[in-house]
């Protein structure tokens, strides 16, 4: 069944009817916001199990017995399948026949961008245990209603539409980081009746308008020099930064994309919601032509690796995330002195 992202709140009447959900789309933030949230919620990490796309191809019967054989607890229960594709599409059909029914388990795929023409996609658009959530850019509206959602859930402060407005301004519409962003206001404002606008712009602005920009240009003008010194003077919230620069590195493999297919960087610019600070707009440009568009995503699917990685294991130490940045900025410097040399 196709669904949208707003239906997959806790207690929603899509989650009742079908115990598989697939995440597809280009907004990859979302997709993994999605996923860490239906995850959490359902189960929590220590009852969620994990399998990478090339296990399933490889053994897909062992997966199948496996999400039998939770069957046989009585807690709550999830399953996770990273990097689903197309090939995996029999196996996952049948998986989520295999939990039709049951309200005490989840299986949650988490793919990429999914074409109309995509095997997977149908088979979750067309089944009725199997919902399908297009993940693409979200409306204002939509994000400035999730803002609001996040605080009162998560910290029970009602946010006026001023205030979720001023943090959009200041964080973006990236999901993550704007829990991440949420997360810092509310210890900010410990004390303080209200989250009020001027509150999240003396919490935010700083760290957003410049240590936070000194890590991101440093990363990806590939100098780890600078970064490692960015990262010393940093002190917001680590895991912040590094969603913030996955988020970076994705925009640039899609304006770099475009750029390759013909179309002219100021257009690709001004479609980018949020759009890039004025400010900012020629080192921008220099990034997105300094590497090529595969290299942005490889660095993209690094960070949200780390990312991913540094909540799983509960490794948010600013060591391990500031290791994860660098080890890119290295792999970008090498890319950058490799087409230097060819073009001597």
């Amino acid at each position: 069944m196709k669904t949208n992202p707003q239906d997959l709140q806790p207690g929603g009447r899509a989650l009742s009817q079908a115990r598989c959900v697939l995440l597809f789309g280009s907004n990859a933030s979302l997709i993994e916001a999605l996923k860490d949230s239906l995850l959490e919620n359902f189960a929590g990490d220590e009852d969620t199990r994990i399998y990478a796309a090339a296990e399933l191809r490889k053994q897909p019967g062992t997966f199948l017995d496996d999400l039998s054989e939770l069957g046989l607890f009585a807690s709550r229960r999830a399953s996770l399948v990273k990097d689903a594709t197309d090939a995996l599409t029999k196996t996952l059909v049948q998986a989520a026949e295999t939990l039709k029914g049951r309200e005490d388990r989840l299986l949650v795929l988490q793919a990429g961008g999914l074409g109309a023409g995509s095997k997977l996609r149908k088979a979750a658009e067309g089944a009725s245990d199997m919902l399908a959530v297009a993940c693409y850019d979200e409306s204002p509206e939509a994000i400035t209603a999730f803002i609001k959602q996040e605080a009162q859930a998560r910290y029970s402060r009602a946010l006026s539409n001023e205030a979720a407005q001023s943090l959009r301004a200041l964080v973006g519409d990236d999901r993550l980081l704007i829990r991440s962003a949420l997360a810092s206001c509310d210890l900010y404002a410990l004390g303080e009746p209200e989250l009020t606008p001027e509150l999240i712009e003396a919490c935010l602005v700083s760290q957003t308008a410049s240590s936070l920009d000194e890590a991101l240009q440093a990363l990806f003008d590939g100098r780890p020099d600078l970064l490692a010194s960015a990262l010393a003077q940093f002190e917001g919230d680590a895991s912040g930064l590094l969603i913030a620069c996955q988020r970076h590195a994705l925009r640039l493999a899609q304006v770099r994309a475009g750029l390759d297919g013909g179309q002219s960087l100021d257009t690709l610019m001004a479609r980018l919601r949020p759009p890039v600070f004025w400010k900012q707009k020629a080192s921008f440009g220099a990034q997105v032509r300094a590497y090529p568009a595969s290299v942005l995503m490889a660095a993209s699917t690094a960070l949200l690796e780390a990312s991913y990685h540094a909540r799983a294991q509960h490794e948010s130490s600013a060591d391990y995330i500031g290791q994860s940045l660098m080890s890119v900025a290295q792999r970008l410097a090498r890319v950058r002195a490799q087409l230097q040399s060819r073009r001597r």
